[in-house]
């Protein structure tokens, strides 16, 4: 059944923390990821209407980076993105919690259960690594930003005036 695949998952991946982590900052320095991000950003500057919705199918990783990115972009303080950032547990508790019964029920232990609650969430170590990863490759985020995503200062201050004024 699922759980018992979800424990032989959990089990054959060790660490959960260091291999996520490292996906993490292939989000942003891995070519198909930067596209991506550059698409984006094109569809958040386009938009006329107010608002876009954007996700991925868990919400937390791709997504969670390109809130990342766009806060910053924003001029928002990286403490207080990483604080946004790491309320995204907050948000899945409960499916947290469901889970960590199942794969109790199924005979898992607490170790497989604290895995892959944090399979399921996000660590404050991933968001730290993208962060640490832009400034050591690119300087500074904005540095990141207008190299890799090609986002101008007129662009930036685009931006500002749509969403935070």
């Amino acid at each position: 059944n699922k759980t018992e695949k979800l424990i032989t998952k959990v089990s054959n991946i060790g660490d959960v923390e260091t291999v996520l982590g490292a996906d993490y900052t292939a989000l942003v320095t891995e070519p198909h990821s930067i596209e991506a991000y550059q698409k984006f950003f094109q569809i958040v500057l386009d938009n006329e209407d107010g608002s876009v919705l954007f996700h991925c199918s868990a919400g937390k990783d791709r997504t969670g980076v390109a809130a990342i990115l766009l806060l910053s972009a924003l001029g928002v303080k990286e403490d207080t993105i990483k604080k946004d950032y790491i309320l995204t547990n907050d948000f899945i508790q409960s499916d947290v919690d469901k889970m960590e019964r199942k794969i109790s029920n199924a005979g898992g232990s607490e170790e497989i259960q604290n895995q892959a609650a944090l399979s399921k969430g996000v660590a404050k170590s991933w968001g730290d690594s993208i962060f640490a990863t832009i400034k050591s490759q690119y300087g500074s985020m904005n540095q990141y930003l207008k190299k890799e995503i090609g986002l101008s200062n007129k662009e930036k201050k685009k931006l500002r005036k749509m969403y935070l004024e």
